[in-house]
This record gives C-alpha cells, structure tokens and sequence, in this order.
C-alpha cells in the first residue's frame, strides 16, 4: 500500500518507521515458496504506483527514494467460509514463514531499497498514513 508513512508498535515501543514509501503487508501460504518470494521482491522496486510531475502512477518507489516497511500477517491466508471463527488452515505454518519472510526482506535489500520491518508473529499495532488510498494485492498464484 502507498503511504505518507507508517509505523509499527509492539509492547506500545515503536520498532520501525518510515516515512513516504510502501507498507507490505506479508502473507504467506504453505504453498509458498523462495521462487514466489523472490518473484515479488523482483517486482516491488519497480512498480509505478506513485505521483510523478503531476502525472498519478508514473514513478516507483525507487523512482522517489521511497521506503519499504513489511510486516508479516499471515491473516491475509485466513478464510470465512465456513462459519464465523476464521480458518488458518491454508497460512504456512511459523518456521518455514519466518524463513520465507526474512528472504522476502533480504531480497529487497539487495536491490537497493530502505527496509525496515515488523517482528516477525509479534502482536503489533500499525500506524499508517495511507496515500490514496492506493493498494494492490500481489499474489504469485494468482497473476
């Protein structure tokens, strides 16, 4: 999602800010793998989401100097289908996630991006100034 800035909390401490930039909210799925989190990270630089001399999605996040900030949320695999409590069944589960996050994390930074993060299966409060809003759902399974 494009922001203005963004900011994570844990324990009511802030951990990691940024200002105008990306907020990557992170879900992983047990059908995940380190191909679809490189493919992302791949993408994600260049993206043109963001104002340009006047002109609305005409520059990237590398484009504006902008930061990232990514945070791990594994309700994004959650499913109300069948009842009212949600289901997890399709998230990958804690180890192979944490693994497949830091790579995600590793991957951006190795393209020359400011990363900053979240704690990774911390309970966390997010502070977001949404730009827009503009979101995108980026999903290797589903192009």
């Amino acid at each position: 999602m494009r922001v203005n800035g963004a900011s994570v909390e844990v324990d009511g401490v802030e951990i990691s800010s940024i200002k105008k930039g990306l907020l990557i909210l992170l879900g992983i799925g047990k059908e995940d793998t380190r191909e679809d989190v490189i493919k992302i990270a791949k993408k994600i630089p260049s993206i043109k989401i963001f104002k340009n001399d006047e002109q609305e999605f005409s520059a990237s996040v590398e484009d504006i100097n902008g930061e990232v900030l990514v945070v791990s949320q594994f309700t994004l695999y959650g499913s109300l289908s069948k009842g009212r409590k949600p289901s997890f069944d399709a998230s990958a589960k804690r180890e192979p996630a944490e693994g497949l996050y830091r790579e995600f994390i590793s991957e951006l930074k190795s393209k020359g991006l400011t990363v900053k993060e979240g704690r990774f299966g911390a309970h966390m409060h997010l502070l977001i100034e949404n730009d827009g809003p503009v979101t995108f759902i980026i999903d290797t399974k589903n192009p």
